[in-house]
């Protein structure tokens, strides 16, 4: 059985943490709990991220053990989904990107390769959105390659414009809207295609890079 604990943020939120490993089929798990959450009206809202799922509530609870109890046998129900069965209707996103960011260059220096390794790497894997957050519709995207994975910057920038895509540590992610923020600038989408794309990430969605240099 997975192990499990729960935390309340006040009377009003009510965060459950699964102890598993990292991987696209937890994503898709807890992503799928949360959406059961919603449609079924159990809480005002519901978010899932990594190994977390929160559930929202307009008012405070006044039986806390009844809503982790409801919460909990959804999530004990997606957590026994299989992968072939959360993959039927995984969605596929293919960005375009013009890899002329700012810190390319430092990026590829931090790594002792050129930028167009950078970018072969960037592109060649196939990320999964572990969790949307921080920003509207903006998606952490889990699957770098390790080798490129890069400190975020000592001192962040007071403003990255939209359509910035960036590498963090181990993760990678676009800037759905000009935001301070302290990630490594490797690229850029453009308006249109981050006004179209960015709305549409859910958790657990497949996101591959495209170079649109070549």
């Amino acid at each position: 059985m997975t192990a499990w604990n729960h935390h309340w943020h006040g009377l009003s939120c009510c965060e459950l943490t699964v102890e598993r490993p990292l991987s696209p089929t937890l994503f898709r798990q807890l992503g799928r709990a949360a959406a059961t959450i919603r449609e079924s009206n159990l809480a005002q809202g519901a978010v899932s991220s990594y190994r977390s799922l929160a559930a929202y509530f307009s008012q405070p609870t006044s039986d806390p053990q009844h809503v982790v109890d409801l919460l909990s046998g959804v999530l004990m129900e997606c957590l026994s989904l299989s992968s072939e069965d959360l993959n039927q209707n995984v969605t596929t996103h293919q960005v375009p990107v013009d890899y002329c960011g700012p810190d390319l260059d430092d990026v590829a220096r931090h790594h002792s390769m050129t930028p167009d390794e950078i970018v072969d790497r960037h592109t060649a894997a196939q990320y999964v959105v572990a969790a949307v957050g921080f920003l509207p519709h903006f998606a952490y995207l889990w699957g770098l390659d390790p080798s490129i994975a890069t400190p975020r910057k000592a001192s962040p920038r007071v403003r990255v414009p939209s359509g910035s895509v960036g590498i963090a540590n181990d993760q990678t992610g676009i800037y759905p809207q000009q935001s301070p923020g302290g990630w490594q600038l490797i690229g850029q989408v453009s308006e249109q295609a981050c006004r179209e794309l960015c709305p549409k990430f859910s958790t657990g969605d497949i996101v591959t890079f495209q170079d649109s240099r070549s």
